[in-house]
């Protein structure tokens, strides 16, 4: 039994310049998101809108994770 045969996929064959619209904006739509997020400015993790602990250095709002960013951030600073 083929790997199609057991899980029940399918695979069309697919021709270069075939339309692949939906494709690439699910991946731009995840990409754009992701673009739009916090990220720490010590570690560059995800920070997650409702976890944002945020602080100002030299008039520039920064964002971290966590304390533990801010602090190593403010050492290094």
């Amino acid at each position: 039994m083929s790997y199609n045969e057991q899980f029940g996929e399918q695979k069309g064959e697919r021709q270069y310049g075939d339309d692949e619209s939906t494709e690439k904006s699910g991946f731009m739509k995840g990409f754009m998101n992701e673009k739009e997020g916090s990220v720490c400015a010590e570690c560059d993790s995800a920070v997650d809108q409702e976890e944002i602990i945020s602080k100002d250095f030299d008039g520039e709002q920064q964002i971290f994770c966590s304390k533990s960013c801010v602090e190593d951030f403010s050492e290094s600073f």
